[in-house]
């Protein structure tokens, strides 16, 4: 329907009135799929995939995976391929913002300091299923040292869990 002047903009709105109690009416009797139903909210959601990566993009955590990836070629976190490293957010921090290190600037940008490398650490290792999925990289909680929490990084798909501390 047109609603360019004040008569069409009032049929419009008068016929979407008369169509509201049919919609309601409609909408009650419809029963919600099964694959569609969710215990807590009663409707599964749904986002679009382009969004969620748009939303996803510029994360902190991607940056630093992208950080590591880097640290990683140029053997800044260790020397052979398919090995682990260990170690804490300080230590973490301090080997990818050294300047050997690619993108030592970038991290120097990102990581404010080790409470920020360890925050985005922490986060990747929550989800790691995730990121090693989408980024080839496994991040995982390792054990304390000296009171602080460890993580393993690797690139392996299946690294062992208790690797020698450096």
């Amino acid at each position: 329907m047109r609603t360019s002047t004040e008569k069409e903009r009032a049929e419009y709105c008068a016929t979407v009135a008369a169509e509201l109690p049919h919609l309601v009416a409609e909408l009650d009797e419809w029963e919600i799929p099964s694959h569609l139903r969710h215990d807590r909210t009663g409707l599964k959601s749904y986002v679009i995939p382009i969004s969620y990566e748009r939303l996803e993009h510029g994360k902190p955590e991607l940056l630093l995976a992208e950080l590591i990836h880097g640290a990683i070629a140029a053997s800044i976190l260790y020397a052979d391929e398919g090995r682990v490293w260990q170690g804490t957010a300080l230590e973490l921090h301090g080997r990818l913002t050294q300047t050997d290190c690619p993108n030592w600037r970038r991290a120097i940008d990102l990581l404010s300091g080790t409470r920020s490398t360890g925050i985005f650490l922490a986060r990747i290792a929550d989800n790691s299923e995730h990121f090693a999925a989408r980024f080839q990289l496994l991040i995982r909680k390792g054990p304390q040292k000296r009171g602080c929490a460890t993580y393993f990084i690797s690139t392996e798909p299946d690294p062992p869990t208790q690797p020698a501390l450096i």
